[in-house]
């Protein structure tokens, strides 16, 4: 469905997000001990690709090639599966995309975005023999989604229309025959964008990956085309399907028994990992399901676990060395080889091929005898993820340290030396300024660039990870930059600092950490609507006029306007204001001396802020010290931190840092375009999440202006808060907590401004 509102269609960035970290929660049946992973004999090849099958009877891997492959740009190529070298390669034409293969092997389908059309090429010789293109919609060309074959048939196939720009992308399901369409198309926006044939070919099972909430469907087919579809709620929904037997897997672990007039749930098997299973395959033939496992444990991991298909007890696992992203479209390649996609992004298209086999390696199965029926009735009660008695995602405030100075050496060894053109270097977070040597997902960090001598940017990431396509602070020549970084622990407990241009100086002031499965108990978090606390221009929080040098001005913070008195530490927004000489703002728990850190640093006639967390002493007073000049000071107030446990409510899982927005150009994730004065562009969530943690860029500012971020529902309206203040052709970041609920909306205040939003986690 198209969603009309201020600023443009619906996007998809959050959404992004919620199926990446989110994939876990659900329902899951009791299952006999994890096993101990073996290591897989694993591939990761240098072919881009979008689309793979497997030919069973050449033993031959098809797979579509990226256009922007280095060797076999926009060609379909053949990979023996053993020796797991390219043996052939056709032109596919420009960007080809999804791929479906016939039962008997004779046809290949496969969409050509490019042309906006999908292709029946014949086997082996891969010539085509028919071509469909699909046409406009509102807003441009479809493409096709994914594509399932009609059973019995080597011509005709249906297809998942899609739109870039949009979300929901889906624009409805067309039947191809021999390269006509059949007049009844199904309805786009909401349906279903992965297919999976009942062996009648009349139904065909669709899930929904994007709307919110995901929906799993039953199609008709029938000589008109797509003619009824049936709605059967959230189970099933939300990640990639298969058919087997009577039932349909899912690769988000829920298995659905489609044998009567109406799917029923069967059993859900949810594998061990940070962010759960992301994709499934199934082979009959081994009597086996294999799901890839998305984990974080200082860098990302990837599992194959299989599982038994009669009895769904585990079999085996293996753990993944070549790894960079997310995994996507797995299948199994012959006995005991899968492959599947290694993307940089769940949202992307596009990835790395890897290769597996795992039959050498496999780890010994479960000594006990397994269940000899399979679970026939759901569970009643929901998982615990993590454990109740686990302190993973609470968070422990500390007074504000100073871990890394350049200037100084102090994090470095004693190392004086800015950070140069291209350099990366890595900083070590636990361990250090009160955050525990182990236990540790991931630390909130005050980043401070000091004096570049270039315009640029730094990307902070976690060490032993791939530079992200990311940035935290962006700075011009000679500034002083700081911003709050929320960022997952990497290889070593270090985070790694990455400078394209120039030299520059930087701070690390460690604010507080969030705790791994094995940490120490801390607090969860509660969001709330941004609320104003303090503004020093008119009165609010009994403070008139600006605060003046060497001055501290004190902040009641807890027992009011939502926040109540047990708070243990608050996130704020905080901005500075009509300044009158270079100078730095601190704010800190009011039962401490001053630390020697800061939070905001700014120069003359300045508007600039900042986010920071703070502990919240018993008093619940917070110090505000300005070290030099006149400046008024804003204070906003976006969430608290407590004791109080309610299931896993307030835990922060940590994301791999990526990029989820970016107006500049076209993306899954919105259509390109600057956002305009008193448009909003908003995000869908699709699981129960409290916030985001984010990166919000301001850039190519033409005016004056700020960004809200808020909780966005149909009609509300943005709160009297900011996040990003910017001037006329400035780049301007600042960390977010981003409350959910049941969207997130950004508005614009001001002259037109491109968006760029990076993800780094969210709060359960």
């Amino acid at each position: 469905m198209r969603e009309a509102h201020a600023g443009g269609l619906r996007r998809r960035a959050a959404c992004v997000v919620v199926l990446t970290i989110g994939a876990s929660i659900g329902f899951v049946a009791p299952r006999a001990e994890a096993l101990t992973p073996g290591t897989a004999d694993a591939v990761r090849t240098n072919l881009i690709v979008n689309g793979i099958v497997y030919d069973p009877g050449r033993d031959v891997i098809y797979a579509s090639v990226d256009d922007s492959d280095v060797t076999y740009p926009n060609k379909i190529v053949t990979i023996d599966p053993e020796t797991r070298a390219v043996v052939a390669s056709a032109s596919a034409g420009t960007q080809p995309g999804s791929l479906a293969i016939s039962a008997d092997g004779t046809a290949l389908f496969a969409g050509v975005d490019g042309q906006a059309a999908v292709k029946k090429l014949v086997l082996p010789a891969m010539t085509t023999s028919w071509s469909f293109t699909f046409g406009n919609e509102f807003s441009g060309p479809m493409l096709a989604g994914d594509i399932a074959v009609l059973p019995g048939s080597i011509d005709s196939i249906v297809v998942s229309r899609r739109m870039n720009g949009i979300s929901p992308s889906l624009a409805g399901l067309v039947v191809i025959d021999g390269g006509v369409a059949r007049p009844t198309t199904g309805p786009g926006h909401i349906g279903s964008n992965e297919l999976a044939f009942d062996p009648d070919g009349v139904r065909l099972y669709g899930a929904d990956t994007e709307s919110s909430p995901t929906s799993f469907y039953t199609n008709t087919i029938d000589a008109t085309g797509v003619a009824g579809r049936v709605s059967h709620g959230s189970a099933g929904g939300g990640g990639e399907i298969v058919y087997d037997d009577g039932f349909v897997y899912s690769g988000t672990g829920t298995i659905l028994d489609v044998s009567g007039a109406s799917p029923t749930l069967s059993d859900t098997i949810a594998a061990d990992g940070s962010f759960g299973n992301t994709s499934v395959a199934v082979d009959p033939a081994a009597n086996r399901i294999y799901y890839t496992v998305q984990g974080y444990a200082g860098t990302l991991t990837t599992t194959i676990a299989s599982y038994d298909l009669t009895t769904r007890e585990p079999v085996a696992s293996w753990r993944v060395a070549p790894h960079s992203g997310f995994s996507d479209r797995l299948i199994t390649t012959g006995t005991d080889r899968l492959a599947y996609i290694d993307a940089d992004h769940p949202a992307f298209r596009e990835g790395r091929l890897v290769l597996v086999a795992v039959g050498a390696t496999a780890t010994p199965p479960p000594t006990t005898p397994p269940p000899t029926t399979p679970p026939t009735t759901p569970p009643t009660t929901p998982p615990t993820t993590p454990p109740a008695s686990s302190a993973e995602g609470e968070y422990t405030p500390l007074t504000p340290q100073r871990i890394l100075d350049t200037r100084s050496g102090l994090g470095r060894g004693g190392a004086i030396a800015p950070v140069g053109p291209g350099q990366t270097i890595d900083v070590a977070v636990t361990g250090v300024g009160g955050v525990p040597a182990t236990g540790v997902s991931a630390v909130v960090v005050n980043v401070t660039a000091v004096f570049p001598t270039d315009a640029g940017y730094l990307t902070v990431f976690p060490t032993g990870l791939p530079l992200p396509t990311i940035s935290n602070l962006n700075f011009s020549p000679g500034s002083v930059v700081p911003n709050l970084v929320t960022m997952p622990v990497g290889a070593g407990g270090q985070v790694s600092v990455y400078n394209p241009f120039g030299n520059v100086d930087v701070l690390f002031d460690i604010a507080g950490y969030y705790a791994g499965a094995s940490g120490t108990q801390g607090l969860r978090f509660h969001a709330i609507t941004p609320t104003r606390f303090m503004d020093t221009r008119n009165g609010t929080g009994g403070r008139l006029g600006a605060i003046g040098p060497a001055d501290t001005a004190n902040l009641q913070v807890s027992g009011l306007r939502g926040v109540p008195a047990g708070a243990r530490a608050v996130a704020l927004n905080v901005t500075v204001t009509g300044t009158t000489s270079p100078g730095f703002v601190s704010i800190y728990p009011s039962d401490v001396s001053k630390p020697v850190v800061s939070n905001l640093n700014f120069g003359p006639e300045a508007t600039i802020a900042n986010q920071a967390i703070v502990r919240v002493p018993p008093s619940g007073v917070l110090s505000i010290y300005n070290e030099a000049g006149a400046s008024d000071v804003i204070v906003d107030v976006v969430g608290w931190y407590d004791t109080v446990e309610v299931g896993d409510k307030g835990r922060f899982v940590p994301a791999v840092p990526a990029r989820v927005i970016d107006t500049r150009k076209d993306s899954p994730f919105a259509p390109p375009g600057f956002l305009r004065p008193g448009n909003t562009l908003f995000t869908s969530d699709t699981e129960p999440l409290t916030a985001y943690v984010l990166n919000v860029t301001a850039t190519e500012t033409q005016g004056f202006g700020f960004v809200t971020v808020f909780p966005y529902a149909p009609g509300a309206q943005p709160p009297t808060a900011s996040n990003v203040n910017y001037a006329p052709g400035r780049t301007v970041p600042n960390h977010v907590i981003a409350p959910a609920g049941p969207s997130v909306g950004f508005y614009n205040a001001g002259g037109a401004t491109h968006l760029i939003v990076d993800v780094f986690g969210a709060f359960l």
